[in-house]
């Protein structure tokens, strides 16, 4: 009982952080190419924005996957709960940011991140 906690809480760590840190990682890799600004957001051009968001979803889809992968039992249950923790940090962000970015954005990640990670959940249960 008491391993399996630590491994449900090591698989929804895992997925929580690569979103994570994949995230923002484009974010500062974009921003230091050029592509990007960071501050203020609402002067990229909407396929940079474009771009952002493609990437945030593959982000989503493999956090689920890792978590799912990684989880000791029911890792749909597992996937669920990183993809509710995600949909409501995203609408905070979305709350915070709403009058330094293009609406369409912050709405699409709330809309894409719950899927996204659902997504990644069921690809890798249904290959097991």
């Amino acid at each position: 009982m008491k391993n399996n906690i630590m491994k449900s809480s090591i698989a929804l760590l895992v997925g929580l952080i690569t979103i994570f840190v994949l995230s923002i990682g484009t974010d500062m890799v974009l921003e230091k190419a050029g592509y990007m600004q960071i501050e203020p957001f609402s002067f990229n051009s909407n396929g940079i924005i474009a771009l952002v968001l493609i990437c945030r979803t593959v982000y989503f889809i493999l956090g689920g996957y890792l978590t799912a992968g990684l989880a000791p039992t029911r890792p749909m249950l597992h996937v669920m709960i990183i993809g509710i923790v995600g949909l409501l940090m995203n609408i905070a962000g979305a709350i915070s940011l709403w009058n330094n970015v293009p609406h369409w954005f912050p709405v699409s990640i709330i809309l894409l991140s719950y899927a996204g990670v659902w997504l990644g959940g069921k690809l890798k249960t249904s290959i097991v």
